[in-house]
């Protein structure tokens, strides 16, 4: 049996947009050495933006999406403090300290 079956659904959620998040950024890493070897009189050398633009967008909306993400106990920013202050890897919530992928019922423990 899937052992994701019996996460949360907003663990779901968040496991969406890190992958989307993810796959933003390594189609962007493709990107770049593509438009290196592609030679400039081929249409994808000289188009090469027509790729760039919604891999970008696709980028920042996947990036918002991860950092904004809310708690499924306390329903704040699980990676963020405020606007300047975060971390997409933190272990744990920065407000009532649940512990990613832990069950959102279980007791409070405080950030």
């Amino acid at each position: 049996m899937d052992s994701t079956a019996f996460l949360h659904p907003l663990w779901r959620d968040y496991r969406r947009r890190r992958n989307s998040f993810v796959g933003a950024i390594l189609c962007w890493v493709g990107l770049m050495p593509l438009m290196i070897i592609v030679p400039e009189q081929s249409f994808l050398g000289t188009f090469w933006w027509l790729l760039a633009i919604p891999i970008f967008v696709w980028f920042m909306i996947a990036s918002f999406g991860i950092v904004w993400w809310h708690c499924p106990r306390c329903d704040r920013p699980f990676f963020t403090r405020g606007i300047w202050y975060g971390n997409l890897f933190a272990g744990a919530c920065y407000h009532c300290g649940l512990q990613k992928w832990a069950d959102p019922s279980s007791e409070a423990r405080g950030a």
